[in-house]
């Protein structure tokens, strides 16, 4: 496990700030978040990706449950790996769509001391347009053996 002391030796080795940290992340295509056990986020990557494309607060989006403040739901989404994570206590992995059509691998981590579970990493890859080639190559496939019994 990477202590945080590590990453602030990195950082002060390197005389970098926590600036660059955030340049360096805002860079990367996955999503990630920090959650607390509650299901509450702590930290993204992508905050103004959220801000922007739900219909949430700032103060909704770290003070509620990710599927209240990202989905207004009582509960979970169906398939949350990190509700499944919560209750198994390993790492869990999920297909999730989205209420904007997008389909989200996601990945779920806990993080434990002494066996408890105080939050989770979850990592998030948008993957709506490799399924979208897939579902038109499976149809297309179809659609080519059809013509090959046919003819």
């Amino acid at each position: 496990m990477v202590s945080f002391h590590r990453v602030i030796d990195f950082f002060e080795k390197h005389d970098m700030d926590w600036l660059d940290f955030y340049k360096i992340h805002d860079k990367f295509f996955d999503i990630i978040f920090l959650r607390d056990a509650d299901l509450r986020t702590v930290w993204t990557n992508k905050e103004n990706y959220f801000l922007d494309e739900y219909d949430t607060t700032e103060e909704k989006f770290y003070n509620q449950p990710c599927y209240k403040a990202l989905f207004n739901l009582n509960g979970p989404i169906n398939n949350c790996p990190v509700y499944r994570s919560k209750q198994t206590g390993k790492l869990e992995s999920a297909e999730v769509k989205l209420p904007n059509g997008n389909i989200k691998l996601a990945r779920s981590y806990p993080l434990k001391n002494d066996n408890k579970i105080y939050g989770f990493i979850q990592i998030c890859i948008n993957i709506t347009e490799k399924r979208n080639i897939k579902k038109s190559l499976n149809y297309k496939n179809k659609k080519l053996k059809k013509i090959q019994v046919q003819g």
